[in-house]
C-alpha cells in the first residue's frame, strides 16, 4: 500500500493571517482557500508535502504535539530574520552537536530552525546522483529517438 504524507494542517483562528506568515517563511503559494481553510503549495511543485490552516473556535492552549522543523545554514540568521516576521524566540539549544532554535509563529504554534545536516548540502550541490523515476525514465528515452 502507497501512502505519502500530504498536507500539514494548523489549526488556528485567523487562516488567511497566519498563512501570509508561512507564505514569507516557505516561499510556498496559496494553493486553495475558502471562508475557514488555506492551503499552501510549493509554487515549483518541488515539495510534496503542502501547508493547510483551518479555523477552529478553541484557541491554542498547550505545547504543541507536531512542529515543523526548517533547515537552515545560518541558524543565528534565519531565527532573526523569521523574528522580524512575527515569530517569537522560545529557546536556543546550547548542544553543539544539535544546533537548532525553537520559535511560534503569530499565533503561537512551535517550530524549530535547525542546522541543515551536511549530506543535505552535499546533495544540493551534486545533481549528477539524481535518478530518474520510471514516468521520467521513459518520456527521456522517447525524447532522445525523436
Amino acid at each position: 500500500m502507497d501512502i505519502e504524507v500530504a498536507t500539514v494542517v494548523v489549526d488556528c483562528a485567523d487562516p488567511a493571517g497566519l498563512s501570509e506568515f508561512w507564505e514569507s517563511v516557505t516561499g510556498y503559494e496559496v494553493a486553495e482557500e475558502g471562508e475557514d481553510w488555506m492551503l499552501l503549495a510549493d509554487p515549483d511543485d518541488e515539495a510534496r508535502v503542502q501547508i493547510g490552516f483551518q479555523r477552529v473556535p478553541e484557541g491554542k492552549s498547550t505545547k504543541n504535539r507536531l512542529h515543523l522543523d526548517l533547515y537552515a545554514e545560518d541558524v543565528e540568521e534565519a531565527a532573526e530574520w523569521l523574528r522580524s516576521l512575527g515569530a517569537t524566540q522560545l529557546w536556543v539549544s546550547d548542544d553543539p552537536e544539535d544546533v537548532f532554535i525553537t520559535l511560534a509563529d503569530p499565533e503561537g504554534n512551535e517550530f524549530c530552525v535547525v542546522e541543515a545536516p551536511e549530506e543535505l548540502d552535499e546533495d544540493e550541490d551534486d545533481d549528477d546522483d539524481y535518478e530518474l523515476d520510471e514516468d521520467e525514465a521513459e518520456l527521456e528515452d522517447e525524447l532522445e529517438e525523436a
